[in-house]
């Protein structure tokens, strides 16, 4: 994440950004996943699931499992009645990319980041 922090922000601050990611997913629980599937924000009877962080690293992206967290976060919203909601930097258009592939949609553009949705099928 070091270049779209850099690229949205103009400066990296490596514990600034230790303290971030331990305050929403706690310490790196591996190498290969930074933050996948952290903490759900949900506060009382919560209207969407909202994870806070989901990060693969480099080295073990294009083998399908952001996708399969990805889905799995969807399948358990939607088992729910909720839309999954994920914020992503406006910079990282790949990550935009991807996440329309698996069929969420931008809702909301914000300064820094779009809000991208995946409702739950219609009954």
């Amino acid at each position: 994440m070091r270049d779209y922090i850099v690229a949205t922000w103009g400066a990296w601050d490596a514990d600034d950004q230790g303290r971030e990611l331990r305050s929403g997913a706690g310490a790196h629980r591996d190498r290969c996943v930074a933050a996948a599937m952290s903490r759900w924000w949900k506060r009382g009877r919560a209207r969407r699931v909202l994870p806070r962080q989901i990060q693969v690293a480099p080295e073990m992206q294009s083998r399908g499992l952001g996708g399969s967290i990805v889905e799995l976060l969807a399948a358990a919203a939607h088992a729910q009645g909720r839309p999954l909601v994920l914020r992503v930097l406006k910079v990282n258009d790949r990550a935009r990319r991807f996440y329309e592939r698996l069929g969420l949609r931008a809702t909301t553009e914000l300064e820094f980041h779009w809000w991208m949705t995946w409702p739950p099928a219609s009954r």
